[in-house]
């Protein structure tokens, strides 16, 4: 396997080029459809990286009125996320090893979910 160095100009620009896209799409969607907008946005992000969401929200977070959202954002970029590292896992490597990632994995996402729910319900 062949790995780039991400400080080389190409994979710069690369990823400029996502964050571009993500906040573009992000504002377009939010004026579209409102907050579903940005989940689906955020859903459809995290199936590749979880990076450009997450700045990208990060810009609505300094609305306290759009924190609840920026939020619910990046926690479903990162479910997505995770669950697409999970299937790649049970893809290449299957049996045993996708049930111990398997496990680790939903273990994750468990305490990040109790991380999030009791802020967003006292929010």
């Amino acid at each position: 396997m062949k790995l780039d160095n991400p400080f080389e100009f190409g994979t710069a620009l690369r990823f400029g080029a996502l964050l571009a896209v993500v906040m573009w799409l992000t504002k377009v969607l939010q004026g579209w459809i409102g907050a579903a907008g940005i989940y689906l946005t955020a859903a459809v992000s995290g199936i590749t990286d979880v990076d450009a969401i997450t700045l990208s929200l990060s810009r609505l977070a300094d609305n306290p009125a759009m924190l609840q959202v920026a939020t619910l954002g990046v926690v479903i970029a990162a479910v997505v996320n995770t669950l697409v590292k999970w299937l790649m896992t049970v893809a290449i490597a299957g049996g045993a090893m996708a049930r111990y990632v398997g496990v680790g994995f939903a273990l994750i996402l468990l305490a990040g979910m109790m991380g999030w729910m009791p802020g967003f319900l006292l929010a």
